[in-house]
């Protein structure tokens, strides 16, 4: 079933990964977790394994594992890579009001 959500549906999450996604977060750690669980699922459905992704990122697969971890100490630029490689458009923005 596909989600009502149209940003899971642009990612190409299942319904139930929709459910269990946390769409509005304001802290790091959520952050993390939705990106690694978009980026693991974006792999699945491309039908890729961790090392076909990390030969086409020019990076370890236990970097990709670490990534679909939320392992805070994977860089920016590897997570944008993989989600580049995988067809994901990530933008970033700063809120200056905090």
């Amino acid at each position: 079933m596909s989600p009502k959500c149209s940003t899971c549906r642009t990612f190409g999450l299942t319904d139930e990964q929709c459910r269990t996604t946390i769409h509005y977060m304001s802290d790091t750690t959520n952050n993390l977790v939705t990106l690694a669980a978009i980026l693991r699922s974006r792999r699945r459905a491309l039908l890729l394994t961790q090392e076909d992704v990390g030969d086409l990122c020019n990076v370890q697969r236990q970097t990709i594992g670490r990534l679909e971890n939320a392992d805070p100490t994977v860089s920016l630029g590897t997570a944008m890579t993989v989600a580049d490689v995988l067809g994901i458009d990530l933008s970033l923005s700063m809120d200056d009001t905090r």
